[in-house]
């Protein structure tokens, strides 16, 4: 084995958002892999590592439906007059929009065709 030889490349993503944790792409080139050392079927490690993140994904899904209830919930409490004020404008913007898409079709606004109805 060439132990001069970098077989593993690991670059950062740069991302918005939580950054609790690095993104990285890890690129993994010409490392040798003895028979004794493999897990799994060969030629299916790919799908054994999707296999093995969906936990992950679990667990990131009820993070993110927590902290949104956490901001939901703090700005419910903090702004009760604006959450209701954005709510009244959402409602009106639902309404409006879909009648000025209706004038500008004219009688194509409702059919399915044009998908305003």
């Amino acid at each position: 084995m060439d132990l001069d030889r970098n077989f593993v490349d690991v670059r950062e993503i740069k991302k918005m958002g939580r950054k609790a944790v690095d993104s990285n792409e890890v690129f993994i080139d010409g490392l040798p892999n003895p028979a004794e050392d493999l897990i799994g079927e060969e030629g299916k490690g790919f799908r054994q590592i999707l296999h093995g993140l969906n936990p992950e994904r679990i667990l990131m899904a009820g993070e993110c439906t927590g902290i949104a209830r956490n901001a939901l919930t703090r700005a419910v409490q903090a702004r009760g007059v604006e959450a209701n004020a954005a709510k009244l404008l959402a409602a009106d913007a639902a309404v409006e929009a879909p009648e000025a898409a209706q004038i500008a079709f004219g009688g194509f606004g409702y059919a399915k065709e044009y998908h305003v109805e």
